[in-house]
């Protein structure tokens, strides 16, 4: 026998199992054959045969859908028999072999992750529960490369104007470097999201996305060096510090991307982005189907333009508390008429007093600011007087008489001001003019009863240092 025949009888043996049917030699780098042949530790889940739809709208419609698809079983499963590393673009090469798999590399906000194929492609593959989970993925990548495109933008920034607030206010530099909590700021500036959505309902996935981003931001403030405004440039230093937030919350996106598509650290999800019902983080950050969405993008131009107008204001109110040394005073000799006579006064029913903001000079006496601030309450800024007010307050009184952190939201049923958004001192008592040859304010006698005021001396006169 010729040399070939007998090279050509060993080949043939060698790829021919014993029954004679041709072994699978999968091309380099080509594991989708031999994905799925692999024996599954966990089982997959029985998925139905055909689509169930495609359009929802109510989360619990995308909820019914994602359970009865499978989709979340699905991902698990996956997850729990190969590895976290790449599981979406590993779990696309199982399901569609013979597609390209570069659409769903989408570990950055810079790749694509749209073009999710029909759900009848996904029925004729036996996975359709695999169109709801790469629907939900594709949709929570597109909102997060949004967010970091429209409302993290350079124009949103420019938009909070640092340098005419300064000087709108008359801000004077401290005589001291004073510590500021930028990022506190900014994850507080998310709050009042019903503004965005007026009278149509803000959807889970939404707000899981703005309130997990706000902790993100509120959680990155360094905590071995204080934030802190340089009182030779109050404009530069700001600017810089709220750069900075922003930078985070740019940072924090990159890093729940690579979690929820890869196998980046678990605690980059925000934990307020999470369902606990599934093994996986990844998993858990889709939410049992809430980002199934038709137009998931499409507020968040408007979001953007809230979070400048409202971060603007937290500007102008800290700008004003550090640079004119200014407290919110409650007068309680005060009426309702003589309150809403005066140009930043606002009465309260329940303080029973008349809110209003005053600069402490050199510890002498109290000079009233309403005239110097009330652009806070017209077109330009468009405060609330008594909100601004009743935050400040609560804030003060639930920290136990100190200024509290600014907080962020995490109640989709309360989507007011978020707790400590307008923190500056409180102080509470009777207001009255001073009659001396220095001073020509006020004085306060103050409730020993409220909170942060001078429990030893019961008619306390402020400012306690010049006065007592």
């Amino acid at each position: 026998m010729p040399l070939s025949k007998h090279l050509f009888v060993v080949i043939f043996a060698v790829l021919t199992c014993t029954d004679g049917s041709p072994l699978f030699i999968p091309a380099p780098h080509d594991t989708s054959k031999v994905a799925r042949d692999e024996p599954f530790s966990m089982p997959m889940p029985a998925m139905p045969p055909e689509c169930l739809g495609t359009s929802f709208g109510t989360d619990e419609d995308r909820n019914k859908v994602w359970e009865d698809s499978k989709a979340g079983e699905l991902a698990d499963a996956f997850i729990q028999n190969h590895m976290q590393k790449d599981w979406v673009l590993e779990l696309w090469k199982f399901i569609f072999p013979d597609k390209n798999p570069e659409p769903f590399s989408c570990t950055e906000t810079s790749t694509g992750c749209d073009e999710v194929p029909e759900c009848s492609e996904f029925a004729a593959a036996g996975y359709v529960g695999g169109y709801y989970l790469f629907r939900s993925l594709s949709d929570i990548h597109s909102w997060f490369r949004e967010f970091k495109l429209q409302v993290l933008s350079a124009g949103i920034q420019e938009l909070l104007d640092i340098n005419i607030v300064v000087g709108e206010f008359h801000i004077k530099a401290p005589p001291f470097n004073l510590a500021i909590n930028s990022f506190g700021m900014m994850s507080s500036s998310f709050g009042l999201l019903s503004v965005v959505f007026g009278s149509n309902p803000i959807t889970s996935a939404f707000f899981g996305g703005v309130s997990g981003l706000a902790g993100i931001i509120s959680s990155s403030i360094p905590h071995n060096i204080k934030p802190t405004l340089d009182a030779a440039d109050l404009t530069g230093s700001l600017s810089g510090l709220v750069l900075q937030a922003f930078t985070a919350a740019s940072t924090g996106i990159d890093k729940a991307l690579m979690a929820i598509f890869s196998d980046g650290p678990p605690e980059d999800i925000p934990q307020a982005m999470r369902s606990q019902a599934w093994l996986s983080a990844s998993v858990q950050a889709l939410g049992n189907g809430k980002w199934i969405l038709d137009k998931p993008t499409e507020d968040l131009p408007a979001l953007g333009q809230h979070l400048a107008h409202q971060m603007k204001q937290v500007i102008a109110w800290n700008m004003i508390r550090m640079g004119r040394n200014a407290i919110v005073v409650i007068d309680t000799l005060s009426n309702p008429v003589d309150c809403a006579a005066s140009a930043s006064g606002a009465w309260s029913i329940r303080q029973n007093g008349c809110y209003n903001v005053y600069e402490k000079n050199k510890k002498e006496d109290l000079l009233d600011l309403g005239e110097d601030i009330k652009s806070l309450w017209g077109e330009k800024y468009e405060m609330d007087k008594l909100a601004t007010y009743e935050n400040t307050a609560e804030c003060w009184e639930s920290s136990g008489g100190t200024v509290g952190d600014p907080g962020y939201l995490t109640d989709i049923t309360q989507l007011g001001l978020a707790s400590c958004t307008f923190g500056m001192e409180v102080v509470k008592g009777e207001l009255k003019p001073m009659r001396t040859l220095r001073a020509k304010g006020f004085f306060l006698v103050k409730d020993p009863t409220y909170p942060g005021q001078d429990k030893e001396h019961h008619a306390c006169i402020y400012p306690c240092e010049s006065l007592q």
